[in-house]
């Protein structure tokens, strides 16, 4: 049995990585681990799975062992398996009222995915990267073509230290995967995302927080939904975390970058 995980008071002051859930719950008085009820307060009016049921988190300790999938028990009720006092779990909490259109997304295509194979135990090409973007994606944002091919070509010094004025105002990261943020709690030279790249006008930047989280959430679905975007884990980029202006106290240095067993040039 896994040993239940220890609270942090205010863990989202630890990192700036936790900058969008400081916003989202930072107003809570949490002196230790919310209940499903709690988290389910903070559920966006309205969100339901594409199977039209409503979402919400439920104790993973009441659902019968064996009973269905994971992400099949999801779309066929609505409930989200939540184990207690598991950073986890919560995290994945977190993603799901941030993105909840994505979420249900993925879990739809999920299930499809399960439905269409005919041993369940194994996972297609697109399974793992639905599971990959879920677990470690970001959403990688620029309106600037030269910002997008340094992040393809693995251009790291051009993207974070020679562009580094344009961060936050031409380029943002969000990030999505949950397995990331309980990094995040410990960060460690190599944390790496995996990066999902979208190209956007500069009026996105102008935007508060709050309205550009939504306005991912509405793309990022309707790119799963209508595109063959995450066939597989090779559409996704890779991209250093510790590396992001802002993210990482040393990398205000430039011979940070210098360091190629994390800032790997791009295999030719």
């Amino acid at each position: 049995m896994k040993q239940r995980d220890l609270w942090i008071n205010e863990y989202w002051n630890k990192s700036p990585m936790f900058f969008d859930q400081q916003k989202l719950i930072g107003h809570q008085q949490w002196q230790t681990w919310p209940d499903c009820n709690e988290l389910n307060r903070l559920m966006p009016e309205g969100t339901q799975t594409l199977s039209g049921h409503a979402t919400r988190f439920f104790p993973q300790s009441s659902i019968a062992e064996g009973a269905s999938y994971y992400e099949e028990h999801i779309f066929s009720t609505g409930e989200i398996p939540t184990r207690d006092q598991n950073w986890h779990d919560f995290f994945n909490a977190m993603v799901w009222l941030q993105f909840p259109k994505t979420k249900s997304v993925i879990n739809t295509l999920h299930v499809k995915e399960i439905e269409r194979q005919a041993d369940k135990k194994k996972r297609s090409r697109k399974r793992d990267a639905l599971t990959l973007f879920d677990e470690s994606g970001v959403i990688f944002v620029s309106c600037d073509d030269q910002i997008i091919t340094a992040l393809k070509d693995h251009q790291w010094k051009a993207l974070f230290w020679q562009k580094r004025d344009d961060w936050w105002r031409s380029v943002s990261v969000s990030i999505f995967g949950h397995g990331l943020f309980e990094k995040a709690l410990s960060p460690y030279i190599g944390m790496t995302a995996n990066a999902l790249v979208l190209q956007v006008g500069e009026h996105f930047f102008d935007q508060n927080r709050q309205v550009q989280v939504q306005e991912l959430d509405q793309i990022i679905s309707n790119k799963l939904k209508t595109e063959n975007g995450l066939e597989n884990p090779g559409h996704l980029t890779p991209l250093p975390m510790l590396g992001v202006p802002g993210w990482w106290q040393d990398n205000e240095q430039e011979d940070f970058y210098n360091n190629q067993n994390y800032f790997r040039p791009k295999r030719k």
